[in-house]
């Protein structure tokens, strides 16, 4: 009986043979066919075992190699080329091939696969199924791929005998693949090469990614971005190569000393906090160093053998202090909150005056935080103790967010603190004491209680709807005409000109401008403490102008064109938001001046556009606009101003100045307009402005100029007719000399 096995056996063989040859042969031919132009030697006349780039085993004549890199090929490849079963090594590289990938499926003698720098524009499923041999894998830079999503084929259709894959270089960069990548590296032992850059990933890195022996990880430049900590790097001990770049990685840098084979470390780019590691000045390999995130001092002295190193501007926040300064607490405070990118978006290390970073307010020079407004920014978690260390914070919003536990007591030592809103919430425990000029709003958090000690303290005040509507009613009863659909039989919320906040129903805009309205304003208006808009100009509005004082979240005024008689001296202090503020026109207005009345500079460093022209303003300008950096447009024409212009112009980016018609009129120079490069606009006419017109050179958006009537001397300077964008000269009635520049045919000259 084992005899006629035997014999089976011997008598089958050969058919067997015979058919793989063939099978061999077709698929050799059917790739010749594919491809153009036709590579050298092919031909269905001679064996595939002798064309270029073949390669076949001695003994069988089986096909093991296909080596057809950069041969400028075009086609679409044959769907089977997983019948050539004793294939080792595939080379398609840098050609043009188009259409789906081959199934390479069940090839279980591969080992290499080059197919990068081509057009293929998908991956059938099962194409990577049961490479248990594979080693390296490489389809780098084929752009035009459909989205997919990580490999995972290989993985999931194991042999039990390879449970652990050898694979060692897994190059997959710009290939349209999205998602995740699987917790699974841990089958992958000896993976050294890892390029998946140029993708759409997300999620975290994952931890089996330790399980390797990983070399170079190269994850930068994702088109949404990986997220999460970057903690699995500090036990991946074989890395020389990190670039992990352009993602949105965030915490701190991991400690890396257990990786001194590390050469290059790209880290730039994303949104990592702390301070700069001392262990990276130890690396002994290291050479290429890209910190630029959010990153604090102190700097390592790090040695001369780094070649490139780049951590601008990670020093630029604090430089002349020797502590944290406010920005960085900023930074530990977002932090804290898992980094939310409506923050890190903003709150960013190259601009250190805080000029543009939301959900703030700071002062210009020594850069105080004053304001800080996070309202329903979905934070979660319990309120930082880090917002003490604001020592000069006058507000601070953390309203209609997700915060839980205690009240940091350490709040209560800001001394500067007028107004905490903690509503909406669900914050615990027992209310500090909190001095009594804080007002302190904790609606909605039914779990918090009052101190024994002071069962009277308020759990509710700015924000108390009551309040509000008590204010809206006076509002209303002091206003002729009534203002259409104001009624105390409905909400404040529905009135003509009225806007609410839609969650909280607090009153966050007035907008009544030319409705003819006569009457005394209110003088509580700044109870309405969410306030973000204030406009009633184009009335007949008289009596005192209200308080809007510590209005912290006011940013625009407009009162213009009304009839107001009086200014009170703390009308306009704490309004650490402003951005614009409009008084013109009121001619009733008592004397009054601006270091009295409005010496802003105490309280606010973003006003951006101020115009009190014809507001019976006297008196000089007091030497303060460095406070006021970013101030674009200053307009105080048609008042009874003396002195000089402040030098501390020059630290604004003034672009309309108008000074004009002064009854006591300005004097002295006007040098300073020299360097005052941003503005476009001048009118200084009707004062006394003594001297020679100044080199106005570097106003390059320079459009009108009016310096008429004043008595200044000397000759025009001929580089005014070179400004390029220059419309409007007037410079009559002074007392100058001397050939007027030739301006061109555009410029509307009075001399």
């Amino acid at each position: 009986m084992a005899s006629n096995k035997l014999v089976l056996i011997i008598v089958l063989l050969p058919s067997i043979i015979i058919i793989a040859e063939d099978e061999e042969d077709a698929v050799m031919i059917k790739l010749m066919e594919a491809l153009t132009p036709t590579p050298h030697g092919w031909s269905n006349k001679t064996s595939h075992c002798n064309w270029a780039g073949i390669t076949c085993d001695n003994y069988q004549n089986r096909v093991t190699a296909i080596e057809l890199g950069g041969y400028s090929l075009t086609g679409i490849l044959p769907s089977n080329l997983n019948s050539l079963y004793n294939l080792v090594l595939l080379d398609l590289s840098n050609n043009n091939l188009t259409g789906p990938l081959p199934s390479l499926a069940n090839l279980t003698l591969l080992h290499f696969v080059n197919l990068e720098v081509n057009n293929f524009t998908s991956i059938p499923p099962g194409t990577f199924d049961g490479l248990f041999r594979l080693e390296l894998l490489s389809l780098g830079n084929n752009i035009n791929l459909a989205p997919w999503t990580f490999p995972t084929n290989f993985i999931f259709t194991h042999h039990d005998d390879y449970f652990f894959l050898p694979l060692q270089t897994l190059r997959l960069d710009a290939t349209n693949m999205q998602g995740n990548l699987p917790d699974t590296f841990h089958i992958f032992p000896r993976l050294r090469y890892l390029s998946l850059n140029g993708n759409n990933l997300t999620g975290i890195l994952p931890n089996s990614l330790a399980r390797t022996e990983m070399k170079e990880l190269l994850l930068h430049d994702q088109k949404i971005g990986f997220e999460g900590s970057l903690h699995v790097l500090s036990t991946m001990t074989h890395l020389t190569g990190v670039q992990l770049q352009n993602n949105k990685f965030k915490g701190p840098i991991p400690n890396l000393s257990n990786s001194p084979n590390l050469v290059t470390l790209r880290l730039d780019n994303n949104f990592l906090t702390g301070v700069v590691p001392p262990f990276l000045a130890s690396l002994p390999n290291l050479g290429y160093l890209y910190l630029s995130n959010m990153l604090r001092a102190p700097i390592p002295n790090f040695p001369s053998h780094i070649r490139d190193i780049s951590l601008y501007p990670i020093n630029r926040l604090c430089p002349e202090f020797a502590g944290l300064c406010d920005q960085m607490v900023l930074l530990d405070i977002a932090e804290t909150y898992g980094n939310p990118v409506k923050l890190t978006d903003s709150w960013k290390w190259d601009n250190p005056n805080c000029q543009n970073w939301d959900f703030i307010v700071c002062r210009g020079q020594d850069r105080k935080v004053v304001v800080v407004n996070l309202e329903r920014q979905g934070l979660m978690g319990m309120i930082t103790p880090e917002f003490a260390n604001l020592t000069d914070l006058k507000a601070l919003n953390l309203s209609g967010n997700n915060l839980t536990g205690s009240i940091p007591s350490s709040l209560v030592t800001l001394s500067q603190l007028g107004s905490l809103d903690l509503s909406y919430n669900n914050l615990s425990g027992e209310i500090p004491e909190f001095p009594t000029r804080v007002k302190l709003n904790t609606t909605g958090n039914p779990l918090l209680r009052n101190s024994q000690r002071h069962s009277t303290f308020p759990i509710l005040w700015v924000t108390a709807e009551d309040e509000e509507d008590a204010v809206m009613i006076k509002l209303m009863e002091a206003l002729t005409p009534t203002p259409h659909g104001w009624s105390n039989n409905t909400s404040h919320c529905n009135w003509t000109g009225i806007t609410c906040d839609k969650d909280f129903k607090t009153v966050t805009r007035i907008q009544l401008s030319g409705h003819s309205l006569t009457g005394v304003l209110p003088s509580n208006l700044n109870d309405l403490s969410d306030l973000k808009q204030l406009n009633l100009s184009h009335n007949n509005l008289t009596g005192p102008v209200p308080f809007l004082t510590d209005l912290f979240f006011l940013k625009n005024v407009d009162l213009s064109f009304n009839n107001f008689t009086s200014i009170n001296n703390d009308s306009f202090r704490g309004l650490l938001s402003l951005r614009r503020l409009i008084l013109a026109n009121n001619l009733n207005l008592a004397p009054w001046t601006f270091s009295t009345y409005l010496n802003l500079s105490k309280t606010d460093t973003v006003l951006e556009f101020l115009s009190l022209t014809t507001t019976n303003l006297y008196s000089t300008l007091p030497d303060i606009f460095t406070s006021f950096p970013r101030l674009r447009k200053l307009h105080l024409s048609d008042n009874n101003l003396t002195g000089e212009i402040p030098r501390s112009l020059a630290h604004t980016e003034i672009e309309f100045l108008s000074l004009n018609n002064q009854r006591s009129a300005f004097t002295g120079s006007i040098a300073l307009l020299s360097s005052l490069i941003h503005l476009y606009k001048v009118k200084l006419q009707h004062n006394k402005f003594t001297g020679h017109t100044p080199d106005l050179t570097n106003l390059y958006y320079l459009r009108e100029l009016r310096l008429d009537n004043n008595f200044l001397t000397g000759t025009v300077p001929s580089s005014l007719a070179d400004l390029p964008r220059l419309k409007q000269v007037s410079l009559e009635n002074n007392m100058l000399i001397g050939p007027l520049p030739k301006f061109g045919k555009d410029v509307k000259l009075t001399f």
